[in-house]
């Protein structure tokens, strides 16, 4: 009876050895780790303004390119630049500007 005992208790340490139930917990791999570095860890938001921010491009209809000449073009390429880097200037500032007013924001709490 007891060998029949050791033989379960024996093939059930066999069963479990490919399992990580036998093996000592890490301390780095609890649900408690996984969720203060899911807090810990930069939003969605966060990570953006890490990024570069580049210029959004000036799209014309075909046949306005159609249309006109080499000369014209060059300028209108370089128009197109001016308007776009114009732009991410502005979206650059009203960045700034919301990030001040949250600063303001947060110092008089």
């Amino acid at each position: 009876m007891a060998a029949k005992s050791e033989a379960a208790a024996t093939s059930n340490v066999v069963e479990m050895a490919p399992s990580h139930a036998s093996a000592p917990a890490s301390p780095l791999r609890t649900e408690s780790t996984m969720t203060v570095a899911s807090i810990i860890s930069p939003s969605k938001g966060e990570n953006d303004i890490r990024k570069r921010r580049k210029r959004e491009p000036i799209k014309l209809p075909p046949w306005v390119r159609a249309k006109l000449s080499a000369n014209d073009l060059r300028r209108l390429k370089k128009e197109k630049k001016r308007i776009s880097a114009t732009r991410l200037r502005q979206r650059s500032q009203q960045l700034i500007q919301s990030l001040q007013d949250q600063l303001e924001h947060y110092q008089s709490l």
